[in-house]
């Protein structure tokens, strides 16, 4: 969400590392950095700094299916309009989908929410997790 309001769409990079001591549960670091364009296009950033408790209790085969709660620090910065930046504490919660791929590659697809910044913003990624 930028200053003003409005919605986009933007990349995102995404990093986890963490411990899982069994293959339902794991607890992992988390820094998420995401950027789009604005509408004056001028840059939106956003970057995000956290730990995030992930729990897989549905295994079918190579698709397992799970939750994800995390809580952190972000820090929103938009050049070019007035009260584009803003900073605190962040708090996710969401689902999510893993396909093991090999037994140390997998595609993960989640999507959820996170508050912070006075908001509620819905978000929704794909990518590879390397065990």
């Amino acid at each position: 969400v930028s200053a003003d309001g409005r919605l986009g769409v933007g990349s995102m990079w995404h990093l986890q590392l963490g411990y899982f001591p069994s293959h339902l549960l794991g607890v992992v670091a988390d820094v998420a950095l995401s950027w789009r364009d604005n509408q004056v296009g001028a840059t939106l950033f956003d970057n995000r700094y956290g730990l995030e408790a992930q729990l897989f209790p549905v295994a079918a085969g190579r698709l397992h299916a799970g939750v994800y709660a995390g809580a952190g620090l972000g820090g929103r910065f938009e050049d070019a309009l007035p009260g584009g930046d803003d900073s605190g504490t962040l708090f996710s919660t969401g689902a999510q989908l893993q396909l093991d791929w090999t037994t140390h590659l997998a595609v993960t697809a989640r999507t959820g929410v996170t508050a912070g910044y006075g908001e509620l913003m819905r978000e929704a990624a794909i990518g590879l997790a390397i065990y």
